[in-house]
């Protein structure tokens, strides 16, 4: 995927090939996992290249797989897909920041998601500095039988919230 991106002639059937390996089942978790993350390292390179634009077919298809992507709690797939939509919003202005914050909330507080997901919806917590978090990355921040990566990114995130 990474020689993929780093092809003289990226073009935009990449991320329809990205989106098809994180669509196909078959695949394993991390294949899926990697693709969805690839994502926004395509849409990063095009920006790069000067040929990401926002409000083409290209870009609305990479921000509807993710979102898609999103809602697949059961597996690691749903994390990266959160990271990696908080990420585009950096370049995106098509990518719903608040509803982001809102499903990363939701996420972090949710103890029967698994906790690989958790963290990163801590971690896009403190990206988008959502303070509606404060009371659950609080508590996974304090609780001493979370894991410890869910503690760990729940503590910058409470930091980053506080901030500034």
């Amino acid at each position: 995927m990474d020689r993929a991106l780093a092809a003289a002639d990226l073009g935009r059937d990449e991320a329809a090939r990205l989106i098809a390996t994180w669509r196909d089942r078959t695949n394993d978790e991390l294949v899926r996992n990697f693709a969805v993350q690839h994502l926004e390292r395509y849409a990063r390179e095009c920006v790069v290249r000067g040929t990401w634009d926002p409000a083409s077919a290209d870009a609305a298809d990479v921000r509807a797989a993710l979102e898609e992507a999103v809602i697949e709690t059961g597996t690691s797939v749903g994390g990266a897909a959160l990271l990696a939509l908080a990420r585009l919003s950096e370049i995106d202005p098509h990518v719903d920041r608040a509803r982001l914050g809102t499903r990363a909330s939701a996420l972090v507080s949710d103890a029967s998601v698994p906790s690989a997901n958790r963290v990163s919806a801590a971690q896009v917590c403190g990206l988008l500095r959502v303070r509606s978090a404060l009371p659950a990355l609080r508590s996974l921040a304090s609780d001493p039988a979370a894991p410890t990566p869910l503690r760990l990114a729940s503590e910058h995130a409470v930091e980053e919230c506080a901030g500034p």
